[in-house]
């Protein structure tokens, strides 16, 4: 099976993702456009380059975020560079939970996946139960 899954995308993580780069386009356009005079003392080409930097972050983790079961692997894809994989046949332990601390997750409906060696991690599959049912089928296969 190769199946990928989109994370599902809330407000609250809309905004922490995407108010940094607002906010460093809005410094850029104020400095360009010289309405106050303080931001002067800031380069002009470095604000546009803070921006594009803070852009690309933003849209790498909004848009790359995903899960793929592959070759008895959970392939967990956190924006540009973080990658993680953990064997579905380790999993022990599946959770619904109310936003984790930190997780490679878009929104506070998350699945907590505990593995053998101890490694927990929260996930936000747009279609859960799609996303679990294909979890379940690859399980049982490797039960089998």
């Amino acid at each position: 099976m190769n199946k990928v899954y989109k994370s599902e995308k809330d407000l609250k993580h809309g905004l922490l993702i995407w108010s940094p780069t607002v906010l460093m386009l809005i410094i850029s356009v104020i400095r360009i456009s010289n309405i106050i005079e303080a931001l002067n003392i800031i380069p002009t080409h470095l604000l546009l380059f803070g921006s594009l930097l803070f852009l690309n972050f933003s849209a790498f983790v909004w848009f790359m975020t995903e899960y793929r079961i592959k070759g008895g692997n959970l392939i967990i894809r956190f924006g540009l560079f973080r990658t993680f994989f953990m064997k579905i046949d380790n999993i022990i332990e599946i959770t619904e939970v109310k936003a984790s601390k930190r997780a490679p997750a878009l929104s506070n409906n998350q699945i907590l996946l505990k593995s053998k060696t101890g490694f927990e991690i929260a996930i936000s599959p747009k279609d859960r139960e799609l996303f679990l049912k294909d979890l379940d089928k690859e399980i049982s296969k490797d039960i089998a």
